[in-house]
């Protein structure tokens, strides 16, 4: 059930860098680089020190992602900003990590970059700077060496575990390197791996002193590290950790007074696109100049004009880098694009722009387009770019080798919809995995922007991509949907895994609101959906400092599966896990799971640790293990599902339809409980049901009513064979129905797996009443019971075959906008029908003044020229059988100038154990045109146990609490109707949780002093580590063993808000406590 745990899932973060062309041979040929920018590069004429880092031999080729892997360039990808102050003054790098396709960066090539660089940039040649590891550290020594012309250009060198150079470069180190005055650091580590590039080290450093060079050249080892990342990451880290000063502060000691400054030169126009194509009908074309430049100097002046085209289409802030086209007509576009230097010379080029007349008849409506990289896959920065809450991110069709988006933040009233355009997204076909996210929240992606029953199909076409579709590190609540993945290693991918970083680990980081709809996932190799962490026991990590620590991954509040069908899943069909609260999967289609016969890793539906939820109304047939596992806490249940043919693994024993057992775990575990209600099993190869109690923590009042089990393998005789329960478990069980084959159940027709009942079926009429456990319906949807008499099974035998269906139409969620905007998009993607497909949609204005309705027969639609005023729109949506269902939406316009209501739900509080209560204070919120008019508290997550009084109050109270982490939302709404939201965390600990350890941190919050108190008898030293609640490490303390700690620490100098204070010493012993700076 722990897929990656063998199967990496590595997608790098850049950081602050983009991924630009340079050059790399003397006629012009370019390569793959990351560039790194000073942050106020735009808005001054100042000339910057530049770094050329080479990279390793194993970061070659084309994937320029692979660059960020080791070295400079990873350094800038985990935060590093480059900024640093040497005697006084403040320095700013430039930073260019050029990709080699061969791994070996020859002379000219880096004569080339840098040529290119002062070209293209406001390069300080005085400060030229050159550094590279391993092959990059060839490639370091074999520039200077080639000639002391190109030396010349070099203000110093830092060399790391460098590969050989030629001996006759080597012997020629007097007369070039040295002779051209660069100083020289170099690196390589201690271990056997790196001996050789020691070697190499030592020996230049001995010829260079040779010389009598003006600066003798120095070099460190670095001890208990070898060719590897151990050596590099210390060697590149950009503070004070392991040397002092850094490489970066060393380098700026020193300048090369052998050269001038160039002279200023035209900007230089660079077009993401130069020729644009786009099927109609389009909302918006994003053209890009972001990537012009002005060497030497700085564009102060940008200006894009239509030069010649149709009359529609409007050009929108044409003063940006970057302009829109709007509402484009079918025809051929001109535009240009002027920029302005700060010394005032301008360029000009142009950009052509055809929209066709055919096309999908899916209006996008897009608020960006995303365009592909220099390999032809997206890596799209969501910070980088304006985006708002409630926009809509476009991705054009085509083939992308691979697909990443990540920074990206919508809003819970106005999450970010992504969605194809224009045709059908296919991901995969040369790349490692498909589409991925990371670091974003509220959004949704949607496969909605094309008449394709799936807009995304993501294959690995000739090998296994590790994932299909991914949601990662700082991702929460979003939804997926309409969405086709084949030959992954895992369909879908939607978890966390937790490391030293106190924000990817529980408590900290909290997996919200969740979505997985309408997907098909076939012939994968692992799971096909993969959702949530599988150890939520936790796991031990190494940190950088050596420290092995125990870090939790965080859980999942809130999850819906549903209308998913999967298919040949190499493991499981449908994996849930570390989800304690709010689990939903229904309505979903598992067939031929585990093909793989991998033991425990060849279920259909499985309800993981630390989970609990309900399982319903899916069909799950054939596969080699057992068809629904639940291991989670607490109560789950179990109803209307139809099981054929599982368990089969080639084994004489074989597994179960149902199998059932406790795997409890160190938080929020309470005992095993379940009900299995009125499901249909047919042959199973051993048991029907299978309950046990391995570790002996499941619980009482587990239910077994109107199950219908038909057949199956077990050598157990009588009606355990058909449901085994492990003795001194507490069970009731009544009205289940076990027959020996299908030939005797009743069923419409077994061989298809048709399973409805027929008349005269023994289980009609056989059940028991099960509308107070919330039965109310069959597993089509059918009400139950009829005739006033529970059938046994999963279907309710009604007198009649099944009709259809009625589709069930969704309008969205109400929307609320404030003039100058005067358009919305109005999404009913989410309608869907039961037993059939939606052929059509109409929208239609019920209510209001004077709007137009963009696309009115689409799903998604645009509506235009909205006034101050309430709107309705109602959506109809028609099902292949020529139903109809009907829902509506409302729409909100406030007159300039309004402002919405502002929610304030308080300070985050941590409370200890015995109190059990708290107060919610909300008073500080307002409204700035109007007043509240009404207040609402609810819990998002935490125990059910906790109950809201006076939850319509401005205050309130919240009782019952036990230990854990509560997230209350405060919803407020002002005296026009319109609503905001706000949220604070509730920290609950024990005074017991530690036995004999007791930890006191108070006062909590404090704007000054925390103290710290300790109880524990320990025989190392503590380290106290202070991390901002994005994880980066702000302060660190070190107190002496003893049987007591009691210290203060000064938090004078943090800025406000919440922090995580981590105690360890760092063998056995490793807590982390939440603390606000007011």
């Amino acid at each position: 059930m722990a897929l990656f745990i063998l199967i990496p899932f590595v997608c790098w973060a850049q950081g602050d860098q983009t991924a630009i062309k340079v050059k790399v041979t003397p006629s012009g040929l370019t390569t793959n680089a990351w560039l790194h920018l000073p942050d106020d590069y735009s808005t001054t004429n100042t000339n910057y020190p530049l770094i050329i880092f080479l990279h390793g031999l194993g970061e070659g080729g084309t994937d320029i992602n692979a660059v960020l892997g080791q070295g400079l360039p990873k350094a800038i990808a985990n935060g590093a900003k480059m900024n640093f102050t040497v005697g006084g003054k403040l320095y700013k790098f430039i930073v260019v990590s050029p990709q080699i396709e061969g791994g070996w960066a020859k002379d000219f090539m880096v004569q080339a970059v840098l040529e290119d660089m002062k070209a293209k940039y406001r390069v300080d040649v005085s400060r030229i700077y050159l550094t590279g590891l391993s092959a990059g550290g060839y490639g370091t020594w074999n520039y200077v060496t080639s000639s002391k012309a190109y030396a010349d250009n070099i203000a110093a060198i830092v060399p790391v575990s460098p590969a050989a150079i030629s001996a006759e470069q080597a012997n020629s180190l007097c007369n070039t390197v040295v002779a051209a005055g660069v100083p020289v650091w170099s690196f390589a580590g201690s271990g056997s791996s790196d001996a050789a590039f020691l070697s190499n080290m030592q020996s230049y450093e001995q010829k260079y002193n040779s010389c009598n060079p003006d600066v003798k050249a120095v070099s460190r080892i670095v001890y208990g590290s070898g060719h590897d990342g151990g050596t590099w990451d210390k060697v590149y880290n950009p503070g004070h950790t392991y040397q002092q000063p850094n490489i970066y502060e060393w380098m700026l000691q020193f300048t090369n007074k052998s050269v001038t400054q160039p002279v200023n030169h035209p900007p230089v126009i660079v077009l993401a696109k130069s020729s644009i194509s786009v099927k109609a009908p389009v909302s918006t074309i994003l053209l890009d100049g972001t990537a012009s430049y002005a060497p030497n100097s700085r564009i102060t002046k940008y200006r894009w004009e239509k030069i010649s085209g149709p009359s529609q289409g409007v050009l929108i802030s044409p003063d940006a880098a970057s302009v829109t086209l709007s509402s484009p007509a079918v025809g051929n576009y001109v535009l240009s694009l002027t920029v302005t230097n700060a010394q005032g010379v301008s360029s000009t080029a142009n950009a052509t722009v055809t929209v066709n007349a055919t096309g999908s008849s899916v209006a996008c409506n897009c608020k960006h387009v995303i365009q592909p990289g220099p390999g032809g896959g997206i890596y799209s920065d969501g910070s980088l770019r304006n985006v708002q809450p409630g926009d809509t991110i476009c991705i054009p069709a085509g083939n992308y080798p691979y697909i990443q988006f990540f920074n990206y933040k919508g809003s819970p009233e106005k999450p970010l919809v992504f969605i194809n355009c224009g045709g059908q997204v296919r991901v995969g076909d040369g790349g490692n995995y498909g589409l991925i996210f990371n670091h974003s929240q509220y959004f949704k992606v949607t496969g909605s922007g094309s008449d394709d029953k799936y807009g995304f199909y993501i294959d690995g076409v000739g090998k296994l991509l590790s994932s299909g579709l991914a949601m990662g590190k700082g991702c929460t609540d979003y939804e997926a949907e309409r969405i086709e993945v084949a030959r992954a290693a895992a369909g879908v991918l939607a978890k966390i895994n937790p490391d030293c970083d106190p924000i990817n680990q529980y408590p900290n980081f909290t997996i919200r609101n969740l979505s997985f709809h309408d997907l098909y996932v076939h012939d994968t190799g692992g799971e096909g959906l993969y959702i949530g962490h599988t150890l939520p026991n936790g796991i031990d990590v190494t940190c950088s400092d050596g420290s092995v620590v125990h870090v939790l991954p965080p859980r999942i509040y809130n999850l819906k599966i549903y209308n998913v069908i999967t298919r040949n899943t190499g493991w499981d069909g449908i994996q849930v896990a570390s989800t304690p609260e709010g689990a939903e999967i229904f309505n979903n289609e598992v067939y031929n799971f585990g093909t793989e016969n991998k033991g425990s890793q060849q279920a259909g539906i499985i309800m993981g640790g630390e989970s609990r939820g309900v399982i319903y109304n899916n069909k799950v047939i054939k596969g080699t293990g057992n068809a629904i596992e639940v291991f989670g806490t607490g109560l789950t249940k179990v109803y209307n599902n139809i099981i054929s043919d599982c368990g089969w693994d080639g084994t004489a024993t074989g597994q179960d339809a149902i199998f059932v057992d406790d795997r409890p775990t160190r938080n929020n575990y309470k005992p095993l409980q379940v009900y299995l209600l009125n499901n249909t099993v047919v042959n199973s190869r051993r048991s029907g049901i299978m309950i046990l109690s391995t570790y002996g923590t499941v619980g009482t009042d587990n239910l077994l009513y109107n199950n219908l089990i038909v057949g199956g393998g077990s050598s157990v005789s009588g009606d355990r064979g058909f449901v085994n329960i492990m003795r001194g478990i507490e069970y009731k069980s009544s009205s289940n129905l076990y027959l020996a084959n299908e030939g005797v159940a009743g069923f419409r027709d077994a061989p298809e797996k048709d399973f409805h009942l027929v008349a005269g079926s023994p289980a009609v009429d056989k059940g028991m009443d099960l509308t107070s456990y919330g039965i109310t319906s069959d597993f089509d949807g059918d009400v139950r019971p009829y005739n006033r008499i529970f059938d046994v099974g999963a279907d309710e035998y009604s007198g009649e075959t099944p009709g259809n269906r009625p589709p069930v139409a969704r309008a969205g969620n109400n929307i609320s906008i404030t003039l100058p905007v005067n358009s919305v998009q109005l999404d009913g993607s989410a309608s869907s029908d039961p037993d059939g497909t939606i052929i059509s949609y109409e929208w239609e204005k019920i209510g209001g003044p004077a709007a137009t309705i963009v696309s009115p027969a689409s799903a998604r639609t645009a509506v235009s020229g909205l006034v101050v005023g309430s709107y309705t729109f109602e959506l109809t949506v028609t099902d292949n059988k020529g139903i109809t269902a009907k829902d509506r939406v409302t729409v909100t316009v406030y007159p300039e100038g309004h402002k919405s209501p502002v929610a304030n739900a308080g300070r985050s509080v941590t409370i200890t154990l015995p109190v059990s209560a708290v107060k919610l204070d909300g008073s500080a919120s307002y409204s700035p045109d109007g007043q509240l008019v009404k207040y609402f508290w609810q819990r998002i997550f935490g125990d059910v146990g906790a109950q809201i009084i006076s939850a319509d109050k401005d205050i309130a109270f919240v009782t019952g609490l036990v230990k854990g982490l509560y997230e209350f939302m405060l919803t407020v709404t002002d005296d026009k109707g319109e609503n905001a939201s706000a949220t604070v965390t509730l920290t609950v600990l024990d005074d017991n949780d530690h036995g004999s350890r007791r930890i006191v941190l108070f006062p909590n919050p404090s704007s000054d002093f925390l103290q710290l108190r300790l109880d524990e008898a320990l025989t190392d030293n503590i380290s106290v580590h202070i991390y901002s609640i994005t994880g980066k490490l702000i302060q660190t303390y070190t107190f002496k063993q003893g049987t007591t700690v009691q210290e203060q620490l000064d938090i004078r100098k943090l800025v406000p808000g919440i922090y995580m204070l981590q105690i360890t010493n760092g063998k056995d012993f490793n807590e982390t406590i939440k603390f606000v700076k007011s």
